[in-house]
C-alpha cells in the first residue's frame, strides 16, 4: 500500500493489522505470525524496504525466580527478566543503530509523565558517522590499500604500453626502405608535394592504426573490466587510444630521416617507446604511494607535467588513474557520498593527457614537414 513493493507470503493469513506512528511510519504488527516471513530475509531482487523490526513483553528465562539479598544493585539492574529486542536485516548499512533508536524512542515516550505534555515531542536523535565521515579524507588515506586491488589493472595499463609500443614503430619501416631506395625522392622528382606526401602517410597510417586498437578495446570487453568497460570510464578509455595514434604516429616520422636501414630503426623506435612509456608510468604510480612526504610529492607533481610530452606516458597514467578513480568512485558510492565521486574526464584524471596529445599530433607533424625542408637538419 506504500509503495514498498511488499506482499504477503503465501498462507500467511491475510494481511497483518497496521497503524501509523507519529513519526510517519507504518507500524505492522506481527504478533503469532513467522518474523522470518515479514523481516529477516527480504529479497534482493525486489529490494523490500523492510529492515528491521522491535519485539516487546519478552520474558528471558534465563534470569533467576528470585535473587538472594546480598546481589549487588547493578546485577538486579542488569537481570531483568521482561525485556525488548531489536531485530535487523544486517542487508541495509544503517538498520541496526536505527531500529535500536525507534525502541528507545519508545521507551522514552511510554515513560515520560503526563505532566510533560505530548510524548510526540520528545525524541532522541542518532547520529551514525563513520571514520571516512568523521575528517576530510586525505588524498593517500587508500593509496596502500587501493594499489593492492589495481594490481591486475596496472599490469593491464602496463601491457597495453607494451603492445601500443610496436605498432607505431612499425610506419617508419616503410618510409626508411623508400627512403633508402630513393622510390621516395622519385616520387618528390614526379611533382608530388611533401605535405601531401607525409599526409598521405598519416592518414593510411592511422588507419592500420585503428586495427589493432580495436582488437585492444574488444579485449578489455571480453574480459569485462569495469575500470575500462564501464558506461563511465569507456569513452575515456576511447579518446585515450584514439588520440595516442594521433600524437604518437607523426611523432615517428622525423626517425625516418636519420636511418638508413629500416630495421635499426623499427628497434631503436620499440626500445625507445618502451622505455619512455613503462618507466614514466611506473615511475610517477610509484611515487604516488608516498604523497604523504611533501617533498616527494612536489617531485611527482614536477614529473608528471614533464611527462606529458610523452603519448606513451599520457596513455599508460590515463588508464592506471582511470582504474584508481574507479575504486574511489565505488567506496565513495557505498557510503553515499555521491556529490565526491570524479568523472574520469577530470583534468588530472585523463582530460590533461588528452589535450597535451591533441597538441602533439599538430607538433609532431609540423616537425616533420620542417625536417623534410631542412630547417631542422643540415642537408645530406
Amino acid at each position: 500500500m506504500q509503495g514498498t513493493g511488499f506482499s504477503c507470503p503465501s498462507g500467511v493469513g491475510g494481511r497483518p493489522p497496521l497503524m501509523k506512528v507519529v513519526t510517519g511510519d507504518i507500524l505492522v504488527d506481527i504478533t503469532g505470525r513467522n518474523v522470518s516471513e515479514y523481516l529477516l530475509f527480504t529479497s534482493d531482487r525486489l529490494r523490500l524496504h523492510r529492515y528491521g523490526g522491535l519485539t516487546v513483553g519478552n520474558i528471558q528465562k534465563s534470569i533467576p525466580a528470585s535473587f538472594g539479598r546480598n546481589i549487588p544493585t547493578m546485577v538486579r539492574k542488569i537481570a531483568v527478566r521482561r525485556s525488548a529486542q531489536v531485530l535487523f536485516n544486517n542487508k541495509g548499512y544503517h538498520s541496526m543503530p536505527t531500529y535500536l533508536n525507534v525502541l528507545n524512542n519508545a521507551i522514552l515516550r511510554a515513560n515520560l509523565p503526563a505532566s510533560k505534555g505530548n510524548p510526540a515531542a520528545y525524541g532522541l536523535c542518532t547520529l551514525r558517522l563513520p571514520l571516512c565521515l568523521q575528517a576530510p579524507l586525505p588524498d593517500h588515506f587508500y593509496t596502500s590499500q587501493m594499489c593492492l586491488l589495481q594490481g591486475t589493472d596496472v599490469v593491464i595499463a602496463i601491457f597495453i604500453i607494451v603492445a601500443m609500443s610496436f605498432v607505431p614503430a612499425s610506419f617508419v619501416v616503410f618510409l626508411v626502405a623508400e627512403k633508402s631506395t630513393k622510390a621516395k625522392h622519385l616520387q618528390f622528382v614526379s611533382g608530388c608535394d611533401p605535405v601531401i606526401y607525409w599526409l598521405a602517410n598519416y592518414i593510411w597510417d592511422m588507419l592500420n592504426y585503428l586495427v589493432p586498437a580495436t582488437c585492444c578495446v574488444l579485449i578489455l570487453f571480453v574480459f569485462d573490466l569495469p575500470a575500462y568497460t564501464s558506461p563511465t570510464n569507456f569513452p575515456a578509455v576511447l579518446s585515450l587510444f584514439l588520440l595516442y595514434g594521433w600524437s604518437i604516429t607523426p611523432i615517428m616520422y622525423p626517425a625516418s630521416f636519420w636511418f638508413e636501414v629500416p630495421s635499426t630503426a623499427y628497434v631503436f623506435l620499440i626500445v625507445i617507446n618502451l622505455f619512455i612509456g613503462i618507466t614514466a608510468t611506473v615511475a610517477t604510480f610509484l611515487l604516488q604511494l608516498f604523497e604523504h612526504d611533501k617533498d616527494l610529492k612536489r617531485v611527482n607533481t614536477y614529473l608528471k607535467s614533464c611527462f606529458l610530452i610523452f603519448p606513451n606516458y599520457n596513455l599508460g597514467h590515463g588508464l592506471m588513474e582511470m582504474a584508481y578513480n574507479e575504486y574511489i568512485n565505488e567506496y565513495y558510492a557505498k557510503i553515499g557520498q555521491f556529490d565526491k565521486m570524479k568523472s574520469p574526464f577530470e583534468w588530472d584524471i585523463v582530460t590533461r593527457g588528452l589535450v597535451a596529445m591533441t597538441i602533439e599530433g599538430f607538433v609532431g607533424f609540423l616537425i616533420t614537414i620542417l625536417c623534410q625542408y631542412n630547417f631542422l637538419r643540415k642537408p645530406p
